[in-house]
C-alpha cells in the first residue's frame, strides 16, 4: 500500500512539470498547422478569376389566386409560362424540367394539364438551351365535378401544389 501511495505522490509532483510540457506542444501543433493552412490559402487567393455560368429560371402565373372560388361544376384555368431568363438574364446552362400538380385531395378536382396547341399533358417536361431564351406555355385546368356535390364538402379546403423541378444539364 505504501508503494501505491509512493507512486500517487510522485505522479503529484511531477503534474506541474508536465502541464507546461503539454501546453507547449499544443502551442506548438496549432501553429504549425496554422502555417500549414496558411499556404493552402495563399496558394488559393492567386491573381486568376473564374466567370460563373448563370442558371436563371421564372415561372409566370397570370392569375389572382384569391378569385378561385370552385364549386361542384365551376372550372378554373390558370395559365403558366416556363422561361429560363430571369432579371434580364438568359441561363447560362442547357436545362431540363420536369413539373407536376398534385393536391391533398380533401375535394373531388380534377386537375389537367394544357400544352401551348391545347394537348393534354400528363406531366410536362422540356428542355432549355444554354444561352438561348426559351419559353414553355401551360394552362392548368381545375374542375370540380357537378355530380361530386356532397354536403359534407362545403368547408372542406384543398391545396393545389404546382412543382417545377428544374436540373442543369451536361457539362461545358
Amino acid at each position: 500500500m505504501l508503494k501505491i501511495k509512493e507512486l500517487f505522490n510522485k505522479i503529484h509532483q511531477k503534474r506541474w512539470v508536465l502541464v507546461p510540457v503539454l501546453f507547449a506542444c499544443l502551442i506548438l501543433m496549432i501553429s504549425f498547422s496554422s502555417l500549414s493552412f496558411a499556404r493552402y490559402y495563399k496558394k488559393f487567393m492567386g491573381n486568376n478569376s473564374a466567370n460563373i455560368a448563370i442558371m436563371a429560371n421564372d415561372v409566370v402565373i397570370d392569375y389572382n389566386f384569391t378569385d378561385i372560388n370552385l364549386k361542384p361544376g365551376s372550372e378554373v384555368s390558370i395559365p403558366i409560362t416556363l422561361l429560363n431568363k430571369k432579371n434580364g438574364h438568359v441561363s447560362e446552362v442547357k436545362q431540363t424540367f420536369v413539373m407536376s400538380v398534385e393536391t391533398l385531395s380533401n375535394i373531388p378536382l380534377t386537375i389537367t394539364i394544357y400544352d401551348a396547341q391545347n394537348n393534354i399533358v400528363t406531366m410536362p417536361t422540356g428542355s432549355f438551351e444554354a444561352g438561348v431564351l426559351g419559353s414553355y406555355e401551360y394552362t392548368i385546368k381545375i374542375s370540380w365535378d357537378i355530380n361530386d356535390n356532397n354536403y359534407e364538402l362545403s368547408q372542406e379546403i384543398d391545396i393545389i401544389r404546382i412543382f417545377i423541378d428544374s436540373t442543369q444539364v451536361g457539362g461545358a
